[in-house]
């Protein structure tokens, strides 16, 4: 039976200022337990992946970056297995996520999406 190779990317360090150790973890964890059941893991950086093509065709990654994101979407376009679809990733933002619980009424903390550069003085609950 062939070995089915596979790339991981791990989230760029840019993203996760206070998680570094825990994102690493997380990542090479799943990276030792793919080895363990028989995957070859090539792993590459954010700009190895934004810059070079993949010779693999399934790919496991935290990327984070719009243009991360975009080219990981061109990858599954073309095909690619994706482990967190660039899809996926996009709908996990702090905006996105919360509108799409609002729409969908899942229960969730109360939000509130704002313009950060606007000043807001007044919640819907009435709490200043």
């Amino acid at each position: 039976m062939k070995q089915l190779t596979i790339a991981g990317i791990p989230r760029n360090t840019l993203f996760s200022p206070n998680h570094i150790g825990n994102d690493a973890a997380i990542f090479s964890a799943v990276t030792h337990l793919l080895q363990e059941a028989g995957f070859k893991v090539n792993l590459y950086t954010e700009q190895e992946f934004l810059t070079r093509p993949l010779q693999e065709r399934a790919v496991f990654t935290m990327l984070r970056s719009e243009q991360a994101v975009r080219r990981l979407q061109q990858f599954e376009n073309e095909g690619g297995i994706t482990i967190n679809s660039g899809r996926g990733i996009e709908n996990c933002t702090r905006e996105r996520m919360t509108t799409l619980l609002l729409q969908h009424d899942v229960p969730h903390p109360d939000s509130l999406i704002v313009n950060a550069d606007e000043a807001v003085s007044v919640f819907p609950s009435g709490k200043k």
